[in-house]
């Protein structure tokens, strides 16, 4: 069997899981032999249900883009990385911007849902797990943003490990406020 990539000229061969598309908006060429399957899936159109997100610490745009396949779309991604936010508009549609949440909380949208998927590397045991790591104040930030965008779900992802050890103060804190807003 041939493996060599197929030109983008030549028309396309059937490879078993491989999915081609029309409409295609990703940065991979589907028409490429060997793409893998997921790089043939055209990004989810942006607030397809009606709801609109507001994603925190967005990173790459992942948890973006699990809600956009659900028809929940992300109006605005926040992160304080410039490398993150340039990869979430690879990946996602609507806007990213470059933002320290700490800095002040002035100018957010009233979204249905909250994704925040907030900085691990002081809960993870892949890291130091340092209590002092400055980083792990900001799920505090989740409950601050809700508190002034008032939206109707709120998603929090992070590693297991922080809900353990002396971490888990920071999660526990989390959670208490949220119940508090109700």
């Amino acid at each position: 069997m041939d493996r060599s990539l197929a030109s983008r000229d030549a028309p396309a061969r059937d490879v078993p899981g491989i999915v081609r598309e029309s409409g295609w908006k990703g940065r991979a060429d589907p028409g490429v032999f060997g793409a893998p399957l997921f790089a043939s899936v055209p990004k989810p159109a942006l607030l397809s249900s009606g709801w609109r997100a507001l994603s925190l610490f967005s990173g790459c745009g992942g948890l973006d883009l699990g809600f956009a396949s659900e028809g929940i779309g992300s109006e605005l991604a926040i992160d304080s990385e410039p490398t993150c936010r340039e990869a979430w508009q690879r990946n996602n549609e609507g806007e990213a911007v470059l933002r320290d949440l700490s800095a002040g909380l002035v100018g957010l949208p009233r979204p249905d849902v909250l994704i925040a998927g907030a900085p691990c590397q002081g809960f993870s045991t892949s890291g130091k797990r340092n209590l002092a790591d400055s980083r792990n104040e900001l799920l505090a930030r989740v409950v601050d943003v809700s508190e002034v965008t008032v939206p109707r779900v709120i998603v929090v992802e992070n590693v297991p490990a922080a809900l353990s050890g002396r971490q888990r103060r920071h999660w526990e804190e989390l959670e208490g406020r949220l119940k508090w807003l109700g």
